[in-house]
């Protein structure tokens, strides 16, 4: 079983299954009467729910009916359509589409199946959308999941929103920007588009070593020079030591002076550097001392060698003929940019930087502040909107995809009910975490006041592809403030190397005031436990709550 099944298994808010205030006037959903009560009342379940209503046509325990809400008030007035659906599923289904005045083909009787059984609620408007939507195109059943999910989240059903619900789930982002950074590399090099990609993709390592091999291919690759320069400058080999980056610092902060210096001595040595690089000429001893005594005054570590025999007189040239251009400086604070955000931060900080960058710079929210009158900041997809109009041919298809991806994003980022329930959604390209893929999160429960996630009550859940672990998901609920993880995993050790850690994980928990209540691990084929997994308690309720 791949995540992307897997993620329908563990689809959030099973409760999908509606709630009653969810409900509204015109929507059709498939319920079954429990119980008859005296009084002319009975127990309906809707999904996840258990009523009591309040009957003024005559019903059957035990068989299923097609509801239409009448009236969505204190009371709802549900209508029933046809009659009990004691027939299959599909004959149904058909029977329900007669009712509302289609003539259903397979396709049609299919979705509409599909809706009913999932207890996805749904209007004759957006049927008939659908399905004018569906007759444009040729594999009708590879449409069904994704305008289902445009019916239950009461979405525009049209082609732009389709392609980017279409695309946003069958592709990775990271893969997206990589393939687009490719193409701009070959027709629109240096562009504002691909400096904002590559500030989205740059990786991050998990350890110095690594990430100094990221770094290394990142931004030092593009400048063969740059590497030694930075060890010389640092005089380290660890190139994201903090000495290191603290000297470079200085040197960042007083360029216009190391400029000028690196120019007097340029002017008075080149002449003689070139030749002794070219083994053509011999400076003396007094000449090596005051070749010394000129540099180290402003690049204390730019020579360390003591007699002539040992200066690499070529890597010197090189390396003052560097410092003398302004791009160098700019090249070295971005390394420190890059090695203070990704390297030397802690776990939660290179975590919170990805977030707080991605949400920044991929213009998720370029649509909003387009309509609070305000003028987006340059971020990736005003650039990409910018691009679509200047481009064509394969390239602009690859940028259609991408705006695609993005605008997926939005419609997914955030889902907030009329009950106060609220879902959230994050996709982001995780290479700079040092995970070959997206990272993706969601989020749901009971949002508060102040318009945030109840952290005493809510649920994440983690899609996760890791270099050595490979494909993972972590399925966390909290209640009460505690907290049971289930870990989805085929790795067959996990179990017990994670013995290690959870101590470590309890802790952390317990100082931030929760407490860990269970750990379990189940591998991404165990199917037989979706059931134990996505059961959700039925919720009965007393009095009278619609009228039938």
């Amino acid at each position: 079983m791949r995540i992307q099944q897997l993620k329908e298994i563990l689809q959030l808010n099973k409760s999908v299954f509606p709630q009653l205030q969810q409900l509204k006037k015109g929507q059709i959903i498939q319920g079954k009467v429990i119980k008859i009560y005296p009084q002319d009342k009975a127990q309906i379940q809707l999904g996840g729910l258990k009523l009591i209503a309040q009957l003024q046509a005559p019903l059957t325990a035990g068989l299923h009916y097609h509801f239409q809400i009448m009236q969505a008030d204190e009371i709802f007035n549900l209508k029933v359509l046809g009659n009990q659906t004691h027939e299959t599923a599909a004959v149904g289904a058909k029977h329900l589409l007669n009712q509302l005045s289609f003539k259903p083909s397979a396709h049609q009787v299919a979705f509409v199946q599909q809706l009913m059984e999932e207890q996805v609620p749904f209007n004759r408007q957006q049927l008939q959308q659908a399905f004018q939507f569906m007759s444009a195109h040729k594999n009708k059943q590879d449409l069904i999941p994704i305008i289902k999910e445009m019916v239950l989240h009461e979405l525009p059903i049209n082609e732009q929103t389709f392609q980017a619900l279409h695309v946003q789930k069958n592709n990775q982002l990271v893969a997206q920007f990589q393939k687009l950074s490719h193409m701009l590399s070959q027709h629109m090099e240096n562009s504002p588009l691909q400096q904002l990609l590559s500030d989205l993709l740059e990786p991050s390592a998990e350890n110095v070593v690594k990430s100094q091999q990221q770094i290394y291919k990142l931004l030092v690759g593009k400048n063969k020079q740059l590497l030694p320069l930075i060890q010389t400058l640092g005089g380290d080999n660890n190139i994201t030591s903090l000495q290191t980056l603290k000297k470079l610092e200085h040197y960042i902060h007083h360029h216009q002076e190391t400029m000028q210096h690196a120019n007097q001595i340029l002017k008075k040595w080149e002449s003689k550097l070139l030749l002794a690089a070219a083994n053509q000429f011999t400076l003396s001893e007094a000449e090596v001392s005051q070749l010394k005594q000129d540099t180290t005054a402003t690049f204390p570590t730019l020579i360390s060698d003591k007699n002539a025999q040992t200066i690499d007189f070529g890597r010197l040239l090189v390396q003052l003929r560097s410092l003398q251009k302004p791009q160098t400086y700019q090249q070295l604070e971005r390394f420190i940019t890059l090695s203070q955000t990704y390297v030397l931060a802690e776990p939660k900080k290179q975590w919170l930087e990805l977030v707080r960058q991605h949400l920044q710079f991929s213009g998720i929210s370029h649509e909003y502040k387009l309509a609070k009158d305000e003028t987006p900041p340059v971020t990736l997809k005003s650039q990409l909107i910018l691009a679509l109009q200047q481009t064509d041919g394969a390239l602009k298809e690859r940028i259609q995809q991408v705006l695609h991806h993005l605008n997926g994003l939005q419609i997914s980022s955030v889902q907030d009910s009329q009950n106060g329930f609220l879902q959230a959604y994050i996709q982001i390209p995780a290479i700079k975490l040092g995970l070959p893929n997206d990272m993706e999160l969601k989020f749901e429960g009971k949002k508060l006041r102040t318009g945030k996630l109840d952290p005493d009550h809510c649920r994440i859940v983690f899609y996760l592809e890791l270099t050595n672990m490979k494909e993972t998901v972590v399925d966390m609920h909290v209640q009460n403030r505690n907290v049971s993880i289930t870990v989805f995993n085929d790795h067959k050790a996990l179990r017990s190397l994670s013995m290690k850690l959870q101590p470590l994980l309890r802790k952390g928990l317990r100082e931030m005031n929760y407490h860990l209540s269970s750990i379990s691990f189940l591998t991404l084929h165990e199917e037989e436990k979706k059931k134990s997994i996505t059961s959700s308690n039925a919720q009965v309720y007393q009095g009278v709550d619609f009228r039938i």
